[in-house]
């Protein structure tokens, strides 16, 4: 059914007054218009574009639909310090909005004419997702209902930074392996496009052509000639699984293959689950501390987790809440998932009544142990690659000289 009867068609994606993700299409003459539409239903827009657009078109609208992380964790601290400072709200919006983040600025912007009409700042946000990831309105939401606005928005910055720094050390990590692979790729490439040829005619011109060659050098040569026509299709397979991953990698179906495989990948497995388990305890815990209720905590928290596993267990783990159990015991039941320490946070946060300090001691534990293996993947992974890449040329060396050994044999059939 559609939500606008209009010339362009529509397919959006947003989450409903029950925090389910809803997809559908509608015909407007306006992205606008559904946005609209959908903000007067009471859900909050995640993603709308236009049906039958282009793959690059798509390509491009995934790269700036979002609001940096940087720009997200300055403007929400200049909020709590001028609020903190006394200055009205929408003159704290006014500060905001001086950001070279055009996605980040026009969402401000935005929020600022919906507050000066008379609506709440969460409110206004939430109106405005590509600009304001959703956790950010539900957290002021809640201090903007306790009367503790500034505190609420230094508590996002927070989460928001620390989120943010955890990618940066990742990338940074992730940075190294990259340049080994990529540099072991293009040597491999370059001897088997311009060494490899010149030896195999070397010896085809001494012998002739009347000499076999050795198994593990005709082999070589073969996969030399084949580079012709491999690195195009390796080229044009990688650019089209890209363009591929950008469009569909998020979906629910790619996810429940991918991200269980992400978890069992050596050494970057348990980085990848260290991760996960900094961001539920972070977030839970900050969500919890600024006021937002725990069923609301745990779905906004199985949102960020970034795993798929995870965020089904935080959700079932939620709905055993919401029958007035206890949410350790869910918990429990996927140990491969949550360790027992993280469990143990848990129970002592329910039995002290101080979950969310609980929940942050346990998040610094994580980001610790984060921190030591993307301070030490360079020596994890170095011995690897040295094997891997030594293996390579080593091979390619011994089927080149092999037939030196029997360079008799050439000689005489030449």
């Amino acid at each position: 059914m559609s939500i606008v009867t209009a010339e362009k068609k529509f397919n959006y994606k947003a989450r409903d007054n029950d925090g389910i993700i809803r997809h559908g299409t509608g015909q407007a003459s306006s992205r606008r218009h559904i946005v609209s539409e959908l903000t007067k239903r009471g859900w909050t827009p995640l993603d709308v574009r236009e049906g039958g657009a282009s793959l690059f078109t798509n390509f491009e609208i995934t790269l700036r639909k979002r609001s940096k992380a940087t720009s997200l964790v300055v403007g929400i601290r200049q909020l709590a310090a001028c609020l903190e400072a006394g200055l009205p709200l929408p003159r704290a919006l006014e500060i905001m909005g001086e950001s070279e983040d055009q996605i980040f600025a026009d969402g401000v912007r935005a929020v600022a004419r919906d507050v000066e009409a008379g609506n709440p700042l969460s409110v206004a946000m939430r109106r405005q997702p590509n600009a304001f990831p959703s956790m950010i309105p539900d957290m002021l939401a809640a201090g903007e209902a306790g009367g503790y606005l500034a505190k609420s928005a230094g508590q996002v910055a927070d989460s928001i930074e620390a989120d943010d720094n955890l990618r940066k050390k990742v990338k940074k990590a992730l940075s190294y392996p990259t340049i080994v692979m990529s540099v072991s790729a293009l040597i491999f490439i370059f001897m088997m496009v311009y060494i490899v040829p010149t030896f195999a005619n070397l010896y085809e011109s001494m012998s002739d052509g009347k000499v076999q060659l050795p198994a593990l050098t005709r082999a070589v040569v073969a996969v030399s000639d084949s580079m012709i026509w491999l690195l195009p299709t390796i080229g044009i397979l990688g650019v089209a699984f890209f363009f591929w991953y950008r469009k569909y990698g998020r979906t629910e179906k790619v996810r429940e293959v991918w991200d269980p495989m992400k978890l069992k990948i050596p050494v970057f497995g348990k980085l990848f689950h260290l991760i996960s388990l900094s961001r539920f305890t972070r977030n839970f815990g900050a969500l919890l501390s600024s006021g937002v209720p725990i069923q609301e905590s745990l779905r906004m928290t199985a949102e960020i987790v970034n795993n798929i596993r995870m965020e089904r267990a935080i959700l079932a783990a939620r709905d055993e809440v919401l029958k007035g159990k206890s949410l350790v015991e869910p918990l429990k039941d996927e140990p491969d998932l949550f360790p027992n320490m993280a469990i143990q946070f848990i129970y002592a946060g329910q039995e002290s009544g101080e979950t969310p300090q609980m929940l942050q001691k346990a998040s610094a534990i994580y980001d610790r142990d984060v921190n030591t293996i993307t301070d030490n993947l360079t020596a994890l992974i170095e011995p690897l690659f040295i094997v891997v890449l030594a293996f390579m040329v080593g091979t390619l060396a011994i089927a080149i000289y092999l037939p030196y050994l029997n360079i008799g044999n050439l000689m005489d059939a030449s």
